[in-house]
């Protein structure tokens, strides 16, 4: 059989594209609102653009998923690269706004109703990048509120694929796997390195953060000096200003100490 051509109209599935705006007000014995149009389209652009950044995140990670990221090949180049073509992808989606300002309150409102309970809080595909890069649900106000399944809130079969996700390893935690196993601070690889500060050498072990943290102290003016706790908590999970539970959490975050020394 003869191969047919790769045709512009075919290769992109345009028959599928072109066809997939259904306005509900262009139903029969509705208000045809003309505004509906396009809030369905920005949207389907917003959608397309999610599963490009899912695209690029899931390539990210099977990179930081190696044991080791030889930087003699072309993967740190290719994580840098994809990095910022997601920027550029966020940074287009925020233009998309200036476009959905061309539309008024009162034509939102012409077709609004229609829609309940349908909102963008739906979207699957957002709640996956935010997975993906490595927010916690349990980081946010309101937590219960993002993950729910009763009215205006998700499909159990969306809600289960979204678990799915927030359970397989999220590009945070592969780049603080990758930090932590950084060689830099190897004390192999100091042994010829003197001390800057003598006074400071009993802090640690390792004369770079002696000399690091004794030059950081010296920076410090006498309203600053509670910051050298958070400093040993951050780094050296030193909790010397007694930390609350609480506090400790809003000072860790998501990165280890040993990762954090590494970046």
């Amino acid at each position: 059989m003869e191969q047919v051509p790769p045709y512009y109209h075919n290769y992109l599935q345009l028959d599928n594209i072109l066809n997939s705006q259904l306005p509900i007000s262009f139903e029969n014995g509705n208000e045809p609102a003309h505004d509906e149009m396009l809030f369905i389209i920005i949207h389907q652009a917003y959608e397309l653009w999610f599963k490009q950044i899912l695209f690029e995140i899931d390539s990210i990670t099977a990179i930081f998923s190696k044991e080791t990221i030889n930087d003699n090949t072309e993967d740190a180049g290719i994580i840098l690269q994809r990095i910022k073509r997601i920027n550029s992808i966020l940074q287009l989606l925020n233009q998309q706004v200036h476009i959905l300002d061309t539309m008024t309150p009162l034509d939102f409102l012409s077709f609004r109703n229609l829609l309940v309970p349908a909102s963008g809080f739906q979207s699957v595909q957002f709640r996956m990048i935010e997975a993906r890069l490595g927010l916690k649900m349990q980081q946010r106000h309101r937590a219960e509120y993002y993950k729910r399944t009763n009215e205006g809130g998700f499909t159990m079969t969306d809600y289960s694929s979204i678990n799915e996700v927030e359970a397989t390893p999220s590009l945070a935690e592969l780049l603080n796997r990758w930090l932590e196993r950084m060689p830099f601070l190897n004390l192999d690889l100091w042994k010829h390195y003197q001390l800057v500060s003598l006074s400071s050498a009993s802090f640690t072990a390792h004369p770079f953060w002696n000399d690091y943290r004794h030059l950081y102290t010296d920076g410090l003016n006498e309203h600053e000096r509670n910051k050298l706790n958070d400093f040993d908590f951050v780094l050296f999970n030193q909790n010397n200003g007694h930390f609350t539970e609480e506090q400790c959490k809003a000072l860790r975050l998501q990165f280890t100490a040993p990762a954090l020394q590494s970046a």
